[in-house]
């Protein structure tokens, strides 16, 4: 961690740590999003050397460090808009005093008490101005804990630290580009798997639309056209052996993890096959149900003309 060349010592702020937690919902954590590049500052500096820290070692942030405690951050956008009027891609400051974080100092932390009290950044302190304690976290951390953390206390940033030493600082904004990236990495993922399977398969979006089917499902089905599901209700009227399924499958499945369900169908050919359904809903990193993956099981030379009833169901809570 790089530091700003600093005069007299500044008083010592204790900061109480964070619990650190290693939460084994993801294996992202922070330390794969975090910022790496941190330059610290003292809480006796002044907003305006601070401001020249930022613009001198072109970084995005700076730590306040009291005897190797961080204690803050301090972000740039609005002090370069408000104070310096020169422009740059940074964001914060983490105040630091004898190699230990003491702060933070953020833009709503100058505009409210430098800005608005009409105050002289050269002769303003960060210490008089900063944000602390503040709150670290390890970098095994999980992005999704660090940002549940943020949201609990309504902060944008933590520090990610190893003991005593500085890491980066992880940012609302970071977090939520790596939710973004997992979950289209996932759903990518997920879908590759499907085209894999031999199982003839399909995904349902949260309005009950078919918006992906893979080829043993295309099989089942006796059709090479993709286009014949894409984009319609699950499933299209010519594909059910009997109009009663037509319109009551979404509503039979009901809401539970995992359904079983059996079905009379008719292929493209116009041959009627026999399948068990299993239906399980795909949910986002939020927790909230996004669709629907629906696996098909064909029954039909099993069943060799068996009357199995076509509304059997079995539900399955998981």
């Amino acid at each position: 961690m790089r530091q700003m060349d600093h005069g007299a010592e500044a008083p010592a702020i204790e900061h109480p740590v964070s619990e650190a937690l290693v939460s084994p919902e993801t294996r992202l954590t922070v330390a794969n999003v975090m910022n790496r590049e941190v330059v610290s500052v003292r809480p006796c500096d002044t907003v305006r050397s601070v401001i020249q820290a930022l613009h001198r070692n072109n970084v995005s942030c700076v730590a306040v460090l009291d005897e190797a405690t961080v204690v803050g951050i301090i972000t740039e956008r609005d002090i370069l808009v408000s104070i310096a009027r020169d422009g740059g891609a940074f964001t914060c400051l983490l105040v630091v005093h004898g190699g230990k974080p003491v702060g933070m100092l953020t833009e709503k932390d100058i505009l409210k008490r430098v800005v608005v009290l009409g105050k002289a950044p050269k002769r303003t302190q960060v210490a008089d101005v900063m944000s602390f304690p503040i709150l670290s976290v390890p970098p095994t951390y999980s992005v999704f804990s660090a940002g549940k953390k943020m949201d609990e206390m309504h902060i944008h940033r933590l520090v990610v630290m190893t003991g005593r030493d500085v890491c980066g600082i992880v940012t609302k904004t970071d977090v939520m580009k790596a939710v973004r990236k997992k979950v289209r990495h996932d759903q990518t993922e997920r879908l590759q798997q499907l085209d894999r399977s031999d199982n003839p398969a399909c995904v349902l979006d949260g309005t009950g639309t078919i918006i992906h089917v893979n080829s043993a499902f295309l099989d089942l089905f006796e059709s090479d056209r993709s286009d014949d599901f894409i984009g319609q209700s699950f499933l299209p009227d010519r594909f059910w052996a009997c109009l009663e399924g037509t319109g009551t499958a979404l509503s039979s499945l009901g809401r539970e993890d995992l359904t079983v369900r059996q079905f009379a169908l008719r292929t493209a050919r116009n041959q009627e096959i026999r399948v068990v359904l299993f239906s399980t809903l795909t949910k986002g990193f939020d927790g909230k149900v996004k669709g629907r993956q629906v696996v098909f099981y064909d029954l039909t030379a099993l069943m060799s003309g068996a009357s199995a009833p076509a509304g059997a169901t079995a539900t399955v809570k998981s």
